[in-house]
């Protein structure tokens, strides 16, 4: 590897093995997790160690961060899976668990957020779970917004999520090596449409709240 510019820094905090990381360009972060759960958040404009999010847990298996809020939620797998999400300060957001116990169920195998404008719209996070289908959090507070079905005729554990820059499309892989699309119809509210004239502002924020939540759940 050629570096340009100076030399690489070695970032020091985890005593066991790096299992997964995540950038937040956004807010210039960087999120690390290892074998023994720990997960640290880094400064990446600086190359300095910001905080400790999480000290200990199941081992961390992926991590993504909110481009809006620098949240950060982390997917730990044990005997069940389990995704955390905290705020950038340490502040812990909320907790969902999911194949827990001897029975198997579904796990969550990977998650991303959406990025559309916080306070016209309800951003959401994204959930994969072991059975092929997605799960769609509030990014508030992981409440419930929407669970889709593909309705693929062989499902599979899905392997990454991905949401399209205006988050009408979500695109998702599974184990069996295929890619799909779930898109939203075109809402008249986030196209232009609708609405009267130069209202903008007041109403405007409210309508985009409801149509946020209406858009997501135009996936099943």
């Amino acid at each position: 590897i050629d570096w340009l510019g100076e030399a690489p820094v070695p970032l020091l905090g985890h005593r066991s093995a790096v299992t997964a990381a995540h950038a937040c360009p956004e807010f210039a972060l960087l999120a690390t997790g290892d074998a023994a759960g720990r997960v640290l958040l880094w400064d990446t404009n600086q190359v300095a160690y910001v905080r400790c999010l999480r000290p200990s847990g199941p081992p961390v298996a992926a991590l993504t961060a909110s481009p809006t809020l620098a949240d950060v939620a982390v997917l730990g797998q044990g005997q069940g899976s389990q995704l955390t999400v905290y705020t950038a300060n340490g502040a812990l957001v909320g907790s969902v668990s999911s194949g827990g116990g001897g029975g198997g169920g579904d796990r969550i195998t990977c998650a991303v957020y959406s990025s559309l404008p916080e306070g016209r719209f309800i951003n959401c996070l994204a959930v994969g779970l072991s059975s092929g289908c997605v799960r769609l959090l509030n990014s508030w507070d992981l409440g419930d917004l929407a669970f889709i079905r593909p309705g693929l005729a062989s499902p599979a554990p899905l392997l990454a999520l991905a949401f399209s820059r205006d988050c009408r499309r979500l695109y998702a892989s599974d184990r069996d090596n295929r890619v799909f699309v779930l898109e939203a119809p075109v809402d008249p509210y986030l196209s232009g449409g609708g609405g009267s004239g130069g209202g903008g502002g007041g109403g405007g924020g409210g309508m985009g709240q409801k149509t946020s939540k209406q858009q997501f759940a135009a996936f099943l």
